[in-house]
């Protein structure tokens, strides 16, 4: 797994942040040891996708409203709006 390890950044104004400083790859102490790696007979996740209920495509014709970043359009009070394509 990997860990973050953050750093605090004090700026010149005298405000302050939490920045990523770097990634480490560690190991889980939670697991035991693999004794022997070997292919499961069993079946596949995307056989199980084809068929499972909670992964309906939802088709939309009418635009979907987006919740804004902080631009000119959000502070101006318009929505943005993502029309929806047909190419599926």
């Amino acid at each position: 797994m990997v860990i973050l390890l953050w750093e605090k950044r004090r700026y010149p104004d005298g405000s302050s942040s939490w920045q990523i400083k770097e990634k480490v790859w560690r190991f889980s102490t939670a697991f035991c040891t693999v004794n022997e790696w070997k292919f499961a007979d069993i079946v596949s996740m995307a056989d199980h996708l084809k068929k499972c209920s909670y992964n309906a495509v939802e088709r939309r014709e009418e635009a979907v409203p987006l919740p804004c970043r902080r631009n000119r359009s959000c502070q101006s009070g318009r929505t943005q709006t993502v029309q929806p394509t047909s190419s599926f």
